[in-house]
C-alpha cells in the first residue's frame, strides 16, 4: 500500500513580514526532518511539488 503525505504551507504574503524568514525556515526544516526519516527508513518512493494554491482548479460532476 502507498500512502501521499502532502504539506501546507501558507503562500508567503499571508505570513508577516517580520515572521517570514523564521516561519518559511521552520517548515522547511520540518518537511526536510519527514523527508529523511522517510528516507532513512526506505520507504520513501518519491517526492514532487504541488503549484501554489493560486494555481488551483476545482471541478465538480453536475451532482455537486
Amino acid at each position: 500500500m502507498k500512502y501521499a503525505l502532502l504539506f501546507y504551507n501558507p503562500p508567503h504574503t499571508e505570513i508577516p513580514e517580520a515572521e517570514r524568514d523564521a516561519t518559511i525556515g521552520r517548515m522547511l526544516g520540518e518537511m526536510r526532518r519527514w523527508h529523511e526519516d522517510l528516507e532513512r527508513a526506505g520507504v520513501l518512493r518519491s517526492m514532487l511539488r504541488l503549484a501554489p494554491v493560486d494555481t488551483a482548479r476545482s471541478l465538480r460532476g453536475e451532482a455537486g
